[in-house]
């Protein structure tokens, strides 16, 4: 596989990401999201698969809005991707509403034919 086309698929899987957390929608991010997630918020909490998508289908955590910025995708040979960037988002989380401002390094890993989300890490910018 070509890295255009690793970089083409990432960024289409990324987008498809995104509108499924503006959606909450756990059918599509359970279909992105690899069984052995690790998920860290801003607040340094982390989760796994289960975790974070029960917060998202009961409301728990609420997207509102999210806008990437220069977002590089680096393809780690066939097998896995890295994907750098800052977001900006708001949401809701607990009730409370908070604004977002993150630089943020994302971990796909090709299982078979199947890219999956491993690693979500973000690092609050001050």
């Amino acid at each position: 596989m070509s890295d255009e086309t690793t970089i083409a698929d990432i960024r289409r899987l990324e987008a498809a990401r995104r509108q499924a957390m503006l959606d909450g929608d756990t059918a599509a991010m359970d279909a992105l999201l690899a069984p052995d997630l690790l998920y860290t918020h801003s607040n340094a909490q982390s989760d796994s698969k289960a975790q974070y998508l029960e917060k998202l289908g009961s409301g728990f955590v609420r997207y509102l809005s999210i806008a990437m910025h220069d977002q590089a995708i680096r393809p780690l040979g066939d097998a896995a991707a890295l994907v750098t960037g800052r977001m900006a988002a708001e949401i809701e989380m607990d009730g409370a509403r908070r604004s977002l401002n993150n630089l943020f390094a994302v971990l796909w890993q090709k299982r078979g034919s199947t890219w999956q989300l491993i690693l979500y890490q973000p690092t609050p910018i001050p």
